[in-house]
């Protein structure tokens, strides 16, 4: 399974859209891996996870046409991971989709795009080239080549937000952004589960947030239970992802922090091989 890092950074990037704090001069200034883009991750070529307003820019970059995906997982409806603008252009006039790609999420992802759709007069041909498909927590789905299970993160309380298990050729990733330590109905489900690579939010970085989003603390306590339950061991491997300018962001520091931690801080375009 190829994973790639489209985007590591948080809701305003790195550095932020309209910021000029010491992270974010320093990230202008050195840039390379300090330059984080939304969060956002291709597997294989063919399954994006979140679809975010960098969606664009990301497939620009990576010299990649959006019309090879098929499926897409949302894990939760804020606009740095659902930017519907974007999707909806996939039907006519704007593009010239014949096929249909099939977007799992919550059920805001459906209330919203039936909103969206309806509002603006879009549905006879939206509904030509996106199947939007609600999903619940702790069941498994066949998404194309994948077997694929959400899982309830610790997010935003007003809306039922997710984290997934993605499993292909006998590998098994566990994305976790956009969440504080798990509930435990979610530790619960990943009982007897392995994981060759764990991927993290570490949000807050340094701070000692365990709630909405995880910190350097809290991947390191989630890190350690996965370990006691035999989800992970030596042989998996653990990205952090998903910073924020506010908290520092910045590659070598992040590094640095972490030394001891048995992890690699990811940075867009980012590539792992499992």
């Amino acid at each position: 399974m190829k994973i790639k890092y489209w985007g590591t950074g948080a809701s305003e990037g790195l550095p932020a859209v309209f910021c000029d704090c010491e992270n974010c001069q320093k990230a202008r200034r050195l840039g390379g891996k300090n330059i984080r883009t939304r969060s956002q991750m291709l597997i294989n070529d063919d399954l994006l996870v979140d679809f975010g307003p960098d969606t664009y820019l990301h497939a620009l970059q990576n010299n990649f046409s959006l019309m090879s995906i098929k499926n897409v997982l949302i894990t939760h409806c804020h606009e740095d991971h659902l930017y519907l603008d974007d999707l909806l252009t996939r039907a006519e006039p704007y593009g010239n989709a014949r096929d249909v790609m099939h977007v799992y999420g919550n059920d805001m992802l459906k209330a919203v795009y039936q909103y969206r759709i309806l509002k603006d007069g879009l549905k006879e041909n939206v509904d030509k080239t996106l199947d939007i498909v609600e999903v619940f927590e702790n069941c498994e789905y066949t998404v194309g080549n994948y077997r694929v299970m959400p899982l309830l993160a610790d997010h935003n309380p007003m809306e039922k937000c997710y984290i997934y298990t993605i499993a292909q050729g006998g590998k098994t990733i566990l994305y976790a952004n956009d969440t504080g330590y798990f509930k435990e109905e979610t530790w619960k489900a990943l009982e007897g589960r392995y994981f060759d690579l764990v991927s993290l939010d570490c949000n807050h970085i340094g701070m000692e947030i365990y709630d909405r989003h995880m910190s350097i603390p809290c991947c390191r306590k989630v890190k350690e239970r996965l370990w006691e339950m035999g989800c992970i061991d030596e042989k998996s491997i653990c990205v952090l992802t998903h910073f924020s300018h506010n908290h520092g962001g910045l590659q070598e520091e992040l590094e640095r922090e972490t030394s001891d931690m048995g992890v690699i801080i990811a940075y867009d375009g980012l590539e792992i091989e499992i």
